[in-house]
């Protein structure tokens, strides 16, 4: 199992969203996103892959401190 995290910049503005996604999740499509026209990355980027969730955990967790991180509701904790 691969897992990747959106990073959400626009949506949630002045916020930041990290959320965590399952490689096979239909959002994420193995880092590949929904969008694939001219506007993709206007709103956040895929980063990804990571082996394990707590990668993807602490990756978030070192990444920033002004963003909120959640859990897609793709992964069965």
């Amino acid at each position: 199992m691969s897992y990747y995290i959106y990073e959400n910049w626009q949506a949630h503005a002045p916020e930041r969203i990290l959320r965590i996604h399952e490689g096979n999740c239909g959002f994420c499509q193995n880092g590949n996103g929904m969008r694939e026209d001219a506007n993709r990355g206007l709103n956040g980027v895929w980063i990804g892959p990571f082996d394990e969730l707590d990668s993807a955990q602490n990756y978030c967790t070192n990444r920033t401190n002004d963003a909120v991180i959640t859990i897609h509701n793709c992964i069965n904790n």
